[in-house]
């Protein structure tokens, strides 16, 4: 099932507060790295990329989340990017191979940029 939300989402995200990235685990039927909660797996991941934790360490996570943790279960990741072009291009560079090879599998991979 396709999410359609997902400029909504990002809008929304836009407005983040500090509380509110600490309350991301009461939203339903989504996966966070990296402020989630240990838990069960849902369809959809969210990716944030704050420059509150190192972006290769969060990318890994996501990709292990992917690939091992959720295999199989998981069916649309928001890469949400709220740090600028110099830190995120290099972090990104080094996963985007993985992700694409999620798409491969029929994973709907979005990124979207704060604006």
């Amino acid at each position: 099932m396709e999410y359609d939300g997902m400029d909504s989402l990002a809008a929304t995200l836009d407005r983040i507060t500090d509380f509110a990235k600490e309350h991301l685990v009461e939203l339903v039927e989504w996966n966070y790295i990296p402020y989630g909660i240990p838990g069960e797996c849902h369809p959809r991941l969210l990716v944030i990329l704050d420059g509150a934790a190192d972006l290769t360490s969060v990318l890994q996570q996501a990709l292990d989340h992917v690939m091992r943790v959720c295999c199989n279960e998981t069916k649309t990741i928001l890469i949400y990017v709220a740090v600028g072009h110099q830190k995120w291009w290099p972090a990104w560079q080094k996963f985007e191979p993985y992700f694409a090879d999620q798409e491969d599998r029929g994973v709907e991979l979005n990124v979207r940029f704060r604006s």
